[in-house]
């Protein structure tokens, strides 16, 4: 019997968009609940029906001096009927007065400083504008996932009310920062504080910045950011904000910290190293800047300076079960399982209920062959909560491969029953039915996983075993043509097996 393509371990192994779960799933994980179920986008992206709408709720911001002279542009969009505006916070920051101009060509002041979040980039501002020209965007209640079709309207280099669309193309959770997606749509300078909007008009995303490493690598600050603005108990007129941050200017390490994270989000891991070293010199008992080191090194491939720096971040702060948890998982992605799952259980001395130590330490525990000890953590985390669809993915792995197939079909169902379109699920469930011997249920899972997910490359390679075993050579030759578009490494092996015989 051909053996079916499988996942290696509990890590996936399918299209970019899979290989890209495990991030999507850190997010996840830190938020402490599952995402929310959608059901697949199956028409075309007309962008068409959106624009006139998203438009009159987007604005050009443009920021001055004291002395009124312009310093700044950028982009933000009204998010109640308010007159409540969310735009990137170093849009602006410095400034001491700030105008919005509409789509209609109208400007109006901004009034004040409702509510700030510097960390993920984000400010709500007050504008006086009159109720009868109120534009305004829902915001989305899911988070935005892998290939979504997103669009974007914003001001790059001034130029205003500029459309754009493209994907979703990874999904990023940064420590103590937050969740960040990378999109394909292109931005430009004047774009930060633009709405990323999905098929349904909803607000899934800010714009925030562009790397500096190559084209369409353009991010945005997730719109659950949004929702969690604390409204200051006074506020400030614009001019009153800055200078109140003037008159509190951050410290020497803070300002080094921020201007390494920058470089740092971006890759450019050598510029940031600087900033960090001058940080941890200053204050050898600053934790941030020993987690920005440690990401520095981890960068630029240096793992046992970055050991060094992690550790000088639990040392620094050793009751935060996040320090502990960083630390592991970079023994983990190492291969240092041993440490890694010290290091987890160090955590979870902390703080019992810290699920992405409980998570990843299932999975070190696999690497290591405990598959009965892995079994029990996600058995563990699924009591404590029981709608977190990961943990039921991962029993369902590990069930599989212990020989208890049974339980392997039930952690999987429970999966679709929380997130119905969950491709990976359904591969899942192919590859217990396979080993069951089922061949026609292996092969409708397979066929679900492509329903979903048209690029699922290993669905493709089994259905393609599949065929050949049931002499179906001409149906194996589709899965190969299909194949050879997305992984010629895997049609290639196909290939091989469907001659095989001659």
């Amino acid at each position: 019997m051909l053996p079916p393509a499988s996942f290696n371990g509990n890590i996936l192994k399918t299209t970019t968009k899979y290989t890209s779960f495990l991030l999507m799933l850190t997010g996840l994980l830190l938020a402490g609940c599952a995402g929310t179920p959608q059901a697949p986008a199956v028409a075309p992206f007309d962008i068409r029906h959106l624009v006139g709408q998203v438009q009159q709720a987007v604005v050009t911001i443009r920021t001055f001096n004291p002395d009124m002279e312009p310093i700044g542009l950028g982009t933000g969009f009204f998010i109640n009927d308010r007159g409540h505006l969310i735009t990137n916070y170093h849009v602006v920051e410095g400034a001491y007065a700030a105008t919005v101009k509409t789509q209609e060509g109208q400007t109006y002041p901004v009034l004040s400083v409702m509510a700030e979040d510097k960390t993920v980039d984000l400010i709500q501002l007050a504008v006086d504008i009159p109720s009868e020209h109120r534009r305004w965007l829902q915001i989305s209640e899911a988070p935005p996932e892998i290939a979504d079709q997103v669009m974007v309207v914003g001001s790059p280099l001034g130029l205003e009310q500029t459309v754009s669309e493209g994907i979703v193309s990874a999904i990023r959770e940064i420590p103590d920062v937050g969740t960040l997606f990378q999109v394909s749509a292109p931005i430009s300078s004047g774009s930060s504080g633009s709405p990323v909007v999905n098929r349904q008009g909803r607000v899934v995303g800010v714009v925030s910045f562009q790397s500096r490493l190559g084209q369409n690598l353009n991010f945005a600050i997730a719109s659950l950011h949004i929702q969690k603005l604390e409204t200051s108990p006074t506020e400030l007129s614009l001019a009153e904000w800055t200078y109140a941050r003037i008159k509190d200017n951050p410290q020497k390490v803070q300002n080094l910290c921020r201007e390494g994270f920058s470089f740092t989000i971006r890759g450019e891991y050598k510029k940031a190293l600087t900033y960090f070293q001058d940080a941890v010199a200053s204050n050898p008992d600053d934790t941030n800047a020993w987690f920005g080191l440690g990401n520095c090194y981890i960068g630029l491939e240096k793992p046992e300076e970055a050991i060094d720096a992690y550790r000088q971040v639990i040392r620094t702060d050793p009751d935060n079960a996040n320090a502990y948890y960083n630390l592991g998982l970079y023994y983990r992605q190492l291969g240092r399982y041993e440490s890694a799952v010290e290091t987890f259980q160090n955590a979870l001395a902390i703080d019992p209920a810290h699920i992405p130590s409980q998570f990843e330490m299932g999975e070190a525990l696999g690497r290591m062959g405990r598959s009965e000890e892995e079994k029990q953590v996600y058995l563990d985390i699924t009591s404590q909560n029981p709608n977190f669809y990961p943990a039921y993915f991962r029993l369902g792995l590990v069930c599989n491969r212990l020989g208890q197939y049974e339980e392997a079909i039930a952690a999987q169902k429970k999966v679709l029953s929380l997130k119905p379109n969950f491709a990976p699920a359904y591969f899942a469930l192919g590859l217990v039915y396979a080993n069951m011997g089922d061949s026609r249920q292996e092969a409708n899972a397979y066929k679900e996983a492509l329903r979903i997910d048209p690029e699922f490359v290993e669905a493709h390679y089994n259905m393609g075993l599949y065929y050949i075993r049931s002499g179906e050579r001409e149906a194996a030759l589709e899965q190969y043509k299909v194949l050879k578009k997305l992984d010629e490494r895997q049609a290639d092996r196909l290939f091989d097996l469907i001659y095989g015989d001659r």
